[in-house]
């Protein structure tokens, strides 16, 4: 079945990019820290590396916050493209109720999973990266749970990793729009 490959094949890439986000955290962290530092000596035409050093060193609080929260929102990237591809089952099967309702039971269990961590458990940053962490996968589990009642998923079909033929159309197809759009 076409959705159970899609999953697959989401579940993939979404593991290779949380792989990917893992490791190279601490540069992501460390160019937004040097990003922010241009933009805020830029306004006041003040630059040197002196200033560069006391806002990386100084504020290393911060930058191990972002670090944590970056760490702990990657595992999300894997439930974040299968439900993608679980919402475009879906609309493609003209539902568009169940990632409706998917969305609604992320937002819910992200906001109530806010208060308990952040403000009853005190885990700060960390907590509201766990909360949305596990909202994306509470959401992403009513919208299969929707799939598989309505029919349009098989459970033995989600771990059949799709042939290159499977995959090749899409990557023929969409080459040309994305160039496009790229080159915009």
């Amino acid at each position: 079945m076409a959705t159970g490959k899609a999953l697959t094949l989401s579940l993939g890439c979404g593991a290779a990019l949380a792989m990917f986000l893992l490791s190279a955290a601490p540069c992501f962290v460390h160019r937004m820290c040097v990003g922010v530092f241009k933009v805020i000596n830029t306004k006041s035409m003040h630059i040197n590396i002196h200033n560069l050093n006391t806002v990386l060193v100084g504020h290393t609080n911060i930058a191990q916050e972002a670090l944590n929260y970056l760490s702990i929102r990657a595992w999300a990237c894997p439930g974040a493209l299968l439900m993608l591809a679980a919402t475009g089952a879906c609309r493609g099967h003209r539902d568009p109720a169940t990632p409706l309702y998917g969305a609604f039971a992320q937002y819910a269990t992200n906001f109530v999973l806010d208060i308990a961590l952040i403000f009853g458990v005190g885990m700060g940053i960390e907590g509201a990266a766990a909360a949305a962490t596990i909202g994306q996968y509470v959401g992403l589990a009513v919208v299969l749970r929707g799939l598989v009642k309505q029919g349009d998923l098989a459970l033995q079909d989600v771990g059949r990793v799709p042939s290159a033929q499977d995959v090749g159309p899409y990557l023929t197809v969409r080459n040309p729009t994305y160039i496009v759009l790229v080159l915009r």
